[in-house]
């Protein structure tokens, strides 16, 4: 599936990157290589945010979602059922995410 949506992780080394499909993948920058993380949304992933040690996707399902990345699992879930999610953005040094909806 069509990569969508990318986001650098802080530090540079992980590209995270968010499919047509649904998908959230991992790119190690220093060995090139990639792989899938998880199928995240049952839509298109719209935007990733990266953090140090987590991902926010948000997707075109009215859900944002917060990922674990070292072992994939999902920590919290968002649905808005009225607004739609677009653009995520960590502030940095906290856990807290900042949700742009249309």
């Amino acid at each position: 599936a069509p990569v969508v949506s990318i986001s650098v992780a802080p530090d540079g080394l992980r590209v995270a990157c968010g499919t047509s499909r649904g998908a959230l993948g991992v790119l190690d920058v220093a060995s090139h290589k990639y792989g899938t993380l998880v199928r995240a949304h049952t839509g298109a992933i719209l935007d990733i945010a990266c953090s140090k040690d987590k991902f926010a996707t948000c997707g075109a399902d009215a859900t944002v979602r917060v990922w674990d990345e070292t072992t994939g699992l999902q920590k919290s879930e968002l649905a808005s059922p009225d607004d739609r999610a677009l653009v995520l953005a960590w502030r940095p040094e906290s856990d807290d995410v900042a949700v742009g909806f249309a």
